[in-house]
């Protein structure tokens, strides 16, 4: 399990801008990099979601990677609680007037989780020129767009969990379907909103970064979760070692190898020897 993110070492600037209709959204910045919005999703608080189980080591692992901007919906959180309009062209316009109070530098990478993900799209497809990006997670292919994904012309990613008890995977399969070149990653998990302490997570990050940040390594994300000792023990699987020679090696019983394979294989979302050899050996790495 990886240890838990200390909060006091996320900092946010919180904001306020006005929307086409004059609701006041809350949005907030964190991190360095390039910009990455998350469009908000229902039932957010820029504040509580710091200490959130839920949210936190979201925006701990977005905040190392990206300049990560957010906002509370309208009628949530810190937002205006009288909403006025609740429509997909209005949840769009509001994503725009957070990107153009954010101010970047360059096109932006949008990130929208379940419901903000069709606001997500819907500015894609109106403003292809000031998005670098998609990654949609958890997400369905809501009827106000789908007729329109072949239109889209954005580098997607789409991320569902395989037993999501929300929102099924064949949504998230129909979105990627629909959309030209899309990417698509099915996690093994049943969680909506992935939680630290599961495999699934770290597999998630490795995604986004291979697809967003080639620049930033597997083994700043996936592999940073091995302690020493499993470190030692995936690089002689990946030798060829069995559990009795690796335990020769290392001076340790078979049993405690057995234990450290069990753990590295948890935390790299693996199933087999043979997949932990080919995900070492695609990620690059080296003990």
């Amino acid at each position: 399990m990886t240890s838990k993110p200390d909060t006091k070492t996320l900092r946010q600037q919180i904001r306020f801008v006005k929307a086409t209709d004059g609701v006041q959204l809350a949005w907030a910045q964190s991190g360095r990099g390039p910009t990455l919005v998350k469009a908000a999703n229902w039932l957010t608080h820029l504040e509580y979601e710091l200490r959130s189980p839920v949210w936190r080591h979201w925006l701990e692992f977005l905040s190392k990677n990206f300049r990560l901007v957010r906002y509370d919906e309208r009628g949530c959180g810190m937002s205006g609680w009288e909403p006025k309009t609740l429509t997909l062209d209005q949840w769009s316009a509001d994503l725009g007037s957070v990107i153009d109070a954010a101010q970047p530098e360059g096109k932006v990478i949008l990130l929208g989780i379940s419901q903000g993900a069709a606001a997500s799209v819907h500015y894609a497809l109106q403003h292809p020129d000031r998005v670098a990006g998609l990654l949609l997670y958890g997400a369905r292919a809501a009827v106000d767009v789908e007729a329109l994904l072949p239109a889209l012309r954005v580098p997607t990613l789409v991320i569902h969990a395989r037993d999501d008890e929300v929102i099924p995977a064949v949504e998230g399969r129909i979105l990627a379907a629909g959309i030209p070149g899309a990417e698509f990653v099915e996690l093994d998990s049943r969680n909506h909103i992935l939680l630290e302490h599961e495999p699934a997570w770290n597999r998630f990050q490795e995604a986004v970064l291979s697809f967003l940040r080639p620049d930033r390594s597997a083994d700043q994300t996936v592999f940073a979760s091995l302690s020493e000792r499993e470190r030692e023990v995936l690089a002689l699987i990946a030798d060829g070692l069995n559990n009795t020679d690796i335990a020769a090696r290392l001076d340790i019983s078979e049993k405690t190898v057995r234990n450290h394979t069990s753990n590295l294989f948890d935390k790299l979302g693996v199933w087999s020897r043979a997949q932990a050899i080919v995900f070492a050996r695609d990620h690059g790495f080296r003990d």
